[in-house]
């Protein structure tokens, strides 16, 4: 079986090409900036779904074994409506956000389709990784063509509103993050369940999440989960929750013993 990704957003489609997958793996890229990226995810939406639309393209008839979407900066206008796609995101078994996360200046809310899968890597039902760059609080701006400056959230800033209401969804809680050797450490890296977050602040050019750190962190995180070796067994997942059912029976015992 082959395995799909989808790599996108204002990029060198090459770049997914050097990630060191573990299986066979077709690469279906679509290198476009700004809202473009939605612009080509609801065309192909209109066809029904937007995924399906995309395997048929890059498959040729044959069905991908695993999935993942990654992308750099503005794909954010094409992964966040994928995954508010519920029947599409439950076919993403990985999502790699290289600083792919913006929001407007003023946004409290974060992007539905993006918590959706933060709630499910925290889960353990896939893996999501984000690199983010900006400092805490300060908004980026940039030259409009033709003169005049647009503003918006910074990636970290935006990316923390995903982060806070996935963690407060699920109870979880965040831990530090051991990382292999990379082009560019990052300020500090956490990780809950499968949902990891890399911020860089301002230590690294915006184009280096997707130019320089994205192919290792690809290697060491997406290509494993995509084979499927860091993906916990449906008995890992029993076993692994045993003492908590063992106490909820103890517990259920004793309080039915005092109804009695």
């Amino acid at each position: 079986m082959t395995d799909l990704l989808i790599w996108g957003g204002p990029v060198y489609c090459s770049t997914a090409d050097k990630v060191e997958w573990l299986n066979p793996t077709v690469i279906s890229c679509k290198s476009l900036t700004g809202t473009a990226n939605g612009d080509y995810y609801f065309s192909l939406k209109g066809q029904g779904s937007a995924l399906d639309a995309i395997i048929a393209k890059a498959m040729a008839g044959e069905q991908p074994e695993n999935i993942g979407i990654a992308g750099f900066s503005a794909f954010h206008n094409f992964a966040n409506p994928m995954l508010k796609d519920d029947t599409d995101r439950s076919r993403i078994a990985y999502i790699h956000l290289a600083d792919a996360c913006f929001d407007g200046v003023g946004a409290t809310s974060p992007k539905q389709g993006y918590l959706a899968a933060a709630i499910e890597a925290i889960q353990g039902d896939k893996l999501m990784v984000s690199t983010t760059s900006g400092v805490p609080g300060v908004n980026v701006t940039y030259s409009k063509g033709g003169g005049g400056t647009f503003t918006h959230k910074n990636g970290h800033d935006s990316f923390k509103l995903v982060w806070d209401a996935a963690l407060e969804a699920t109870g979880a809680s965040e831990v530090d993050l051991e990382l292999p050797d990379l082009p560019a450490a990052p300020v500090w890296a956490k990780r809950a369940g499968n949902l990891i977050w890399l911020s860089y602040e301002q230590t690294i050019k915006h184009e280096d999440h997707a130019n320089l750190i994205a192919v290792p962190l690809m290697n060491y995180f997406g290509a494993p989960w995509m084979q499927g070796r860091d993906r916990p067994t449906w008995k890992e997942k029993v076993f692994g929750a045993l003492p908590l059912l063992v106490v909820a029976a103890i517990v259920g015992a004793w309080m039915w013993v005092r109804r009695a």
